[in-house]
């Protein structure tokens, strides 16, 4: 996205502002700025390209150029309000005498809107007052900066100019229209118009079919669950039972006295007397 945001510079002067990149075709970038950045820059030069100026406002302090041969990506639009109050600016200034630098600025919109009123003709541009956070500050050449919504990344004003270090004002992003005849339309696609569609829904006696349906599958698995646990238990009982009474015969054979055992102790007979020869 920074790369998105350039210098602004002059040929014939040390006048310097801030644009970015709204469009881009096959041949060059399409970059927006500030009406008075042109003003104090004379002949506008980007990223060492002469830039040709195409839409510019009377009133509104906005302008459109077309610098053929570069290719940036362009930045997304918003026309609708943010959802959020803290913003994200990102802008040139002096680094030193002979040096700019880019550089990012938090900041926070008031949420009201101020209506600016031509003094010559009947138009009017609403603009928003904006205060950079602790830490951060409004300078010179920030004048062309793009206003980016943190919540969707688009954006939605460009800075114009600033009171003193923590106050600037910024133009809201769908006064382009206004300046700009021949602007694409497809540059104003919100986020909240790219957001898919709900499917259809289906209608209530639909929906009371399918849920039946289902109940009457979850009973119908409820009970088939049920009965193969309990015939499952019935089999593990029997299993039991008949180990148990094989396990008691074979114990009552090892443990009862056999037959032969039973029988009583005869005792032994006398031996016959043997009768004498005569």
């Amino acid at each position: 996205m920074k790369s998105s945001v350039v210098n602004i510079e002059s040929v014939s002067n040390n006048a310097f502002g801030t644009g970015f990149v709204i469009h881009s075709d096959t041949t060059g970038i399409f970059v927006l700025t500030c009406q008075h950045v042109l003003d104090d820059v004379k002949t506008p030069v980007v990223e060492n390209v002469l830039a040709k100026v195409i839409a510019k406002g009377n009133f509104i302090d906005m302008a459109v150029l077309y610098v053929p041969n570069l290719h940036l990506e362009a930045m997304p639009l918003q026309t609708s309000s943010c959802d959020q109050l803290d913003v994200d600016v990102i802008g040139f200034s002096a680094f030193n005498k002979t040096l700019t630098q880019k550089k990012h600025i938090n900041a926070t919109l008031y949420e009201e809107a101020i209506e600016l009123h031509s003094k010559k003709e009947k138009a009017y541009c609403s603009i928003h007052k904006i205060k950079a956070q602790d830490g951060f500050n409004f300078d010179r050449g920030n004048s062309g900066s793009p206003v980016i919504c943190k919540h969707t990344s688009h954006v939605i004003a460009m800075i114009s100019n600033k009171e003193g270090s923590d106050i600037a004002y910024a133009i809201d992003i769908e006064h382009l229209k206004r300046i700009w005849k021949k602007v694409p339309q497809q540059l104003f696609q919100d986020p909240e118009k790219n957001i898919p569609k709900p499917l259809k829904q289906v209608s209530t006696q639909q929906e009371n079919t399918e849920t039946l349906k289902a109940r009457v599958l979850n009973a119908k698995f409820s009970f088939s669950k049920k009965k193969s646990i309990i015939i499952a238990i019935v089999l593990l009982s029997l299993g039991s039972y008949f180990l148990y009474s094989h396990y008691q015969k074979e114990h009552n054979k090892t443990q009862a006295p056999s037959k032969l055992n039973n029988k009583p102790i005869e005792k032994p007979k006398p031996p016959i007397p043997l009768e004498p020869k005569e």
